[in-house]
């Protein structure tokens, strides 16, 4: 009786192996993934006149200025070293950039917006990020603000 209880058991804990991962893979594939559109940026230099931003995203993004009125621009850089670290291995052109733009309100407007995220692959957000300078009157001290678009 024990050895048939001991049967019973094996071919129950196999049966249960054999039916589970299908199972399991039904599931799967029933649910949706969705990822949201994130951007991360950080400040790594600053001066009168100026603020470099390394920016990462998995969507387009927009970059905003307040508290300044006239003429901005923008500079971008793919790839390079910022505090003896690399980035950009990952990262892609987000789209063109104007050579200036004017800001007509201190309450602040959009001064540039891709067309991409700066992801191209799968990387570190390091990465994945690209580099954007901002100029702007060496008097003002503008808030600036990145936001990813749905």
């Amino acid at each position: 009786m024990t050895n048939l209880m001991t049967v019973l058991k094996a071919t129950a804990i196999t049966a249960l192996c054999v039916i589970a991962p299908s199972a399991q893979a039904s599931v799967t594939d029933r649910v949706s993934l969705e990822v949201r559109p994130a951007a991360k940026f950080q400040v790594v230099d600053s001066g009168e006149g100026f603020q470099t931003l390394l920016v990462a995203t998995n969507a387009p993004f927009d970059i905003s200025i307040e508290g300044i009125i006239g003429e901005v621009s923008v500079d971008l850089s793919t790839s390079g070293q910022v505090r003896g670290r690399s980035y950009g291995a990952s990262a892609q052109t987000p789209g063109a950039i104007e050579t200036t733009t004017q800001v007509a309100s201190p309450f602040g407007g959009v001064i540039y917006e891709s067309q991409y995220a700066t992801a191209a692959q799968s990387g570190s957000v390091w990465d994945q990020a690209v580099q954007l300078t901002v100029n702007y009157d060496p008097l003002a001290d503008p808030r600036i603000s990145v936001e990813a678009r749905d």
